[in-house]
């Protein structure tokens, strides 16, 4: 039924002011080309038995017990996105009805002879005038039709658009099992694993990271990541702290959605600096490599409900020993390092850009403009401050010579 009548939502069988259902999607139903942007599969007109099992779906589904009308007991509210083929709008300034009619919009206006006078009961007549713009004022809705009348079905409000939540930098996932209930009871009983390792080349940082419920598990739980910062930033050690930040913000993130509060990880790479520096009792010093990544994953860590282990893993045991032959912790190490180079060579041809590391709520960072500094030292300073176009605009500012 669904598919010959064409619809995806339930908004799209529901009145336009979202309270109601159509009368006609229960009664004698067409298909409603709301979603003509879709190419539907040919469907039959199903039979009666289809019919009465899709009509008591929704009766059970949306409408109150026993109700006379077809009033939902829980209205839509305002429309979140408008399906982009969607067939009849109202304008409630003009009083107008429209429909889409290829690239125009045909207008129709209340019929004269409408006796009935509230927006919902008014009937609107072909005006065979067409607008290329259809009104910035003009809603949504649905309408049925009477001989030469066409009634829109009132109108809601438009929810205005929030900043959408965009996918972290730091975990792309690549693999994952069905579920992950393995995975969060190896965290809650302490045998889960993580392994991560970073891979540069060309100013072009990567990293991967997997997740096992224990060390000698199949089940793997695999992400990959870009090295936040610029060019001049990029290097090996930076690329590692990429894949680190990755493993502990994706293991905070299992166990806020699991609501795990006493879960156990252990953590390896082979980049001993960045385990030694993460590990440090004394804060880092901006002047450090790295800074903005190293702070970032330790004020993680103070955050994280889970206890982190680290563990160090000699890199690259591949090249002096047969990969069969390697500890376990060594191969996921080698999986781990072919998986940063594959993402390296998927995203290096098309040049992505270079973005920095997002501020968080209670940290502290510098920055230059829209551009985080991964260190500060006197040098930078001196390039920042010092710099041509700087020098240039306050000669030109204050009238005075070069020197």
């Amino acid at each position: 039924c669904r598919l010959y009548l064409q619809v995806e939502l339930l908004s799209d069988i529901c009145t336009g002011d979202g309270k109601a259902l159509l009368p006609t999607v229960l009664d004698s139903p067409t298909p409603l080309q709301h979603r003509d942007e879709y190419d539907w599969p040919p469907q039959p007109k199903p039979n009666a038995h289809s019919w009465r099992m899709w009509k008591d779906a929704l009766l059970r589904l949306f409408l109150p017990p026993q109700t006379r009308n077809h009033n939902l007991h829980k209205p839509l509210g305002a429309w979140l996105h408008i399906p982009p083929e969607w067939p009849w709008f109202y304008d409630p300034p003009s009083h107008q009805l429209f429909r889409k009619t290829g690239n125009l919009w045909r207008a129709y206006v209340p019929s004269t002879h409408s006796r009935r006078r509230r927006q919902h009961h008014t009937g609107f007549v072909d005006a065979a005038c067409d607008l290329s713009d259809l009104p910035s004022t003009a809603l949504p809705t649905a309408t049925t039709s009477k001989r030469s009348l066409v009634f829109p079905s009132g109108v809601a409000t438009m929810r205005q658009p929030k900043v959408p939540d965009l996918q972290p930098w730091w975990g792309k996932v690549v693999a994952s099992p069905e579920d992950l209930a393995a995975l969060i009871k190896g965290i809650e009983d302490g045998t889960a694993v993580c392994v991560t390792d970073g891979s540069l080349k060309d100013s072009l940082g990567t990293a991967a990271y997997i997740f096992l419920p224990s060390l000698n598990s199949e089940d793997a739980f695999s992400c990959v990541n870009q090295t936040p910062g610029g060019a001049q930033d990029m290097d090996s050690y930076r690329s590692e702290l990429g894949g680190i930040y990755g493993c502990i913000a994706t293991g905070n993130l299992l166990a806020k959605s699991f609501r795990i509060r006493n879960g156990k990880l252990v953590l390896a790479c082979d980049c001993l600096s960045a385990i030694k520096n993460i590990l440090k009792k004394k804060p880092p010093s901006p002047k450090d490599p790295s800074y903005d990544l190293v702070s970032a994953i330790r004020f993680l860590l103070l955050q994280s409900p889970l206890q982190w282990t680290f563990r160090h893993v000699k890199g690259h045991q591949d090249k002096h020993a047969q990969y069969s032959q390697l500890d376990r912790w060594s191969q996921l190490n080698v999986d781990m390092d072919t998986l940063a180079k594959a993402y390296w060579q998927i995203i290096a041809p098309t040049a992505p850009n270079a973005f920095f590391l997002p501020p968080e709520p209670g940290q502290w960072s510098i920055w230059f403009g829209d551009q985080r500094l991964s260190k500060w030292t006197t040098a930078t300073a001196s390039a920042l401050v010092h710099n041509p176009a700087l020098i240039q605009y306050w000669h030109k500012r204050l009238k005075t010579a070069h020197t």
